[in-house]
């Protein structure tokens, strides 16, 4: 899947940085998740195949990512990458912030009732960014959830020198 290959490319391979609150990591996977799926041997040598069905099931199926790449695949790749890298529940507050400023649509009555902002991206949230598909171009979407993720890496960077360092590459995930 091309949201895999992509998110690969952008974690890349085993670190283990004593400033980075993710601990050690292979492609992007913490070692307390690849734990929790009965990976035992060094995180440095974590396979690729389990890192996949980790991605596949706790950060793309967990967001119902496909209904949202029918509509909108960078919508949904940029969910998908700020579930990996801030957690999936953030990711869905996002979402479901973005599509409460938007629920009027330029129109009297709204489009869809206001969600509850709890980061389960359920058949309410679905239902509700397919009916803002039907009348508005989903693109003000990805730019707003992209501003609330580009707000969450300068909150962690400001006066924080060893974060500092990634802001570069947590910017990058943002374009």
């Amino acid at each position: 899947m091309e949201a895999f290959d992509h998110l690969l490319g952008v974690e890349g391979g085993y670190v283990n940085d004593e400033n980075d609150r993710g601990g050690k990591t292979r492609y992007g996977i913490t070692e307390a998740v690849a734990r929790s799926y009965d990976y035992e041997g060094p995180m440095s040598e974590l396979p690729l195949n389990i890192a996949i069905v980790i991605y596949e099931e706790l950060y793309w199926d967990v967001n119902k990512l496909d209904a949202i790449a029918e509509v909108n695949y960078d919508l949904a790749y940029q969910v998908f990458d700020a579930g990996v890298n801030t957690g999936t529940q953030r990711a869905g507050q996002w979402l479901q912030r973005s599509l409460n400023c938007f629920r009027r649509a330029n129109r009297y009555e709204p489009l869809y009732e206001e969600l509850k902002v709890d980061g389960y991206i359920g058949p309410v949230t679905v239902e509700a960014f397919e009916t803002f598909a039907e009348y508005t171009n989903t693109d003000l979407l990805l730019t707003t959830f992209r501003a609330l993720q580009a707000h969450l890496y300068i909150t962690l960077c400001e006066g924080k020198d060893s974060q500092q360092k990634f802001m570069r590459g947590w910017i990058k995930r943002v374009q």
